[in-house]
Order: structure tokens, then C-alpha cells, then sequence
């Protein structure tokens, strides 16, 4: 059975300029690493296709490779322009998110750009509807995407 993909699949890989379709059928999911928190895990089922692995080992931002047990694990650095974003992404605040980046993460997740659209600016319509189905009263300028959580982080053991 094929994992879900978690919240970092959409909003964290576009940091990297390729969406979850370009990793292919072996990816699995990213992780943030519950121990150094400026690190990306890429986690594969199996050895990439080339040009993937290709793409990994030319990037500057990687940090290592592991290849044990059928699971290729890819460890890139978060780049130092992405700190506020990521910052911003794990406090569940997606509307404060730069323009910039909002419009990186639409345009690689275009399957996703309906719901990513209402993520990322939300309206007022949105937060009164969210509003309702919770049965509670939010402010105006609330969140309608729910925090991240244990999905996204992954304590990778040496």
C-alpha cells in the first residue's frame, strides 16, 4: 500500500524546484529531522532512477546519502533564504507565507491549486465556512490548514 504524502511533500519540496512528481514512484515521503531542524530527509523505497540520483548529488545543499534495508535516505540542507518560510510553515502560518514562495509552491503542485489557493490566502468566505463546520467563532485573520505534526517530522536513528 502506497504511504500518504505528508504536508512537506507540498509545501517544502518546491524549495528545492521540483514538484512530488518529478522524485517518481519510489519516493516516499520528506521529513524534517526532529534532531537538526534545518535538514530535509528524502526518503525512497528503492535506488531512484538516474536522473533523480543525479539531481541529489549535484546539489549543493546535500548533506549525506544512506542506502540500507531498501531505503535510500537523502539528507539536504534547508538554504538559509528559506529559514523565515520553514519557520512560518511548522507555526501553521501558510497565509504568511512570502508571495514568492506561496506562488513556487501553486505553480509545482498544480494539481493541488485549488485547495493550496485557499491555504495560502484565505478569505474571509474561507474562515467563516471553517468557522461553521467547527462550530466555533475564529478570528478574522485564522488559519484554515491545520498545524503540522508528527507526519512531517521523523527522528532518523544513526
Amino acid at each position: 500500500m502506497k504511504k500518504k504524502r505528508n504536508k512537506n511533500a507540498l509545501f517544502l519540496l518546491p524549495i528545492y524546484e521540483r514538484s512530488e512528481k518529478f522524485y517518481g514512484k519510489h519516493f516516499e515521503n520528506a521529513y524534517i529531522d526532529k534532531n537538526k531542524q534545518n535538514e530535509i530527509k528524502f526518503v525512497f523505497q528503492n535506488r531512484p532512477r538516474q536522473e533523480i540520483m543525479d539531481f541529489f548529488m549535484e546539489n549543493k545543499y546535500l548533506i549525506s546519502f544512506t542506502d540500507n534495508e531498501n531505503k535510500i535516505v537523502l539528507t539536504l540542507q534547508i538554504p538559509k533564504e528559506y529559514e523565515n518560510e520553514i519557520t512560518l510553515y511548522k507555526q501553521g502560518k501558510y497565509s504568511k507565507l512570502s508571495k514568492d514562495f506561496k506562488e513556487r509552491i501553486i505553480a509545482l503542485n498544480p494539481g493541488y491549486s485549488f485547495d493550496l489557493n485557499i491555504i495560502l490566502y484565505p478569505s474571509e468566505d474561507d474562515i467563516e465556512s471553517l468557522s461553521e463546520r467547527l462550530g466555533a467563532s475564529l478570528p478574522k485573520d485564522s488559519e484554515v490548514f491545520d498545524i503540522i505534526g508528527d507526519a512531517e517530522y521523523y527522528e532518523f536513528k544513526k
